[in-house]
């Protein structure tokens, strides 16, 4: 597919206090944001993403495409991010693009054989723990791990981790896979391009944050519900 289908693609990450923006234009100029908000993306998202494509010359009616990271991460900054970018592409009629934090550490590793365990924060006392096979994913193998069991859960397998810093202990010195992984919106939005291009688009009535496990905000939204 040629790249000028998707001239202008937009990257939305809400799933932590950072909130990550990138935007692609002009078929192959980038420009991205990393700016703490902490948990206000309900009140500064709308107006980053105009800030950002003000900044561009890039008009919201012009976007060809919109990726979104899906998590896990923050329940709601997952929500918020996640309706905005429904509710453009909808309105754009473009294609949306759900990418998940253990697909940019796929990226980020690039062509790793074997398993690898990818550790990312979850709770305070805990974090998820994915198990990475050949540069793929299984959302079934994602576990919600105590830190403290973390070792205990890789046993000998290589780790990283995505927004965590890791015991030293838990690290092989003899591991070529580095310790942690360092990532923006431009990361997410070389994922979600390659996947536009081969044209692996998202049902956007399904797409989901993945959770992995129900937050206490979800679990009384449900509840919440069911009274009614």
């Amino acid at each position: 597919m040629n790249d000028l289908t998707y001239q202008h693609v937009l990257a939305i990450d809400t799933s932590t206090s950072v909130l990550r923006l990138a935007l692609r234009f002009g078929s192959d100029r980038v420009v991205k944001l990393n700016e703490d908000i902490g948990a206000s993306h309900g009140q500064m998202l709308i107006r980053k993403i105009q800030d950002l494509l003000d900044g561009a010359g890039v008009q919201t009616r012009q976007l060809s495409a919109i990726v979104i990271c899906t998590g896990p991460g923050s329940f709601t900054g997952l929500r918020i991010g996640l309706a905005a970018a429904k509710g453009m592409a909808e309105a754009l009629g473009i294609p949306i693009i759900g990418v998940s934090l253990f697909d940019i550490a796929a990226l980020k590793l690039g062509n790793v054989a074997g398993e690898v365990c990818i550790v990312v924060p979850f709770k305070r006392d805990k974090c998820f723990v994915a198990t990475l096979q050949d540069d793929l994913c299984d959302p079934e193998r994602i576990e919600a791990v105590t830190i403290d069991r973390i070792g205990a859960f890789v046993k000998d397998r290589p780790v990283t981790s995505v927004g965590i810093k890791l015991p030293p202990e838990i690290l092989s010195s003899e591991s070529t896979v580095p310790p942690g992984i360092e990532y923006d919106a431009a990361d997410l939005l070389q994922v979600g391009t390659a996947r536009l291009e081969a044209g692996d688009l998202d049902d956007i009535s399904q797409l989901q944050p993945l959770y992995v496990q129900k937050s206490q905000a979800e679990l009384r939204y449900e509840q919440r519900r069911k009274d009614q």
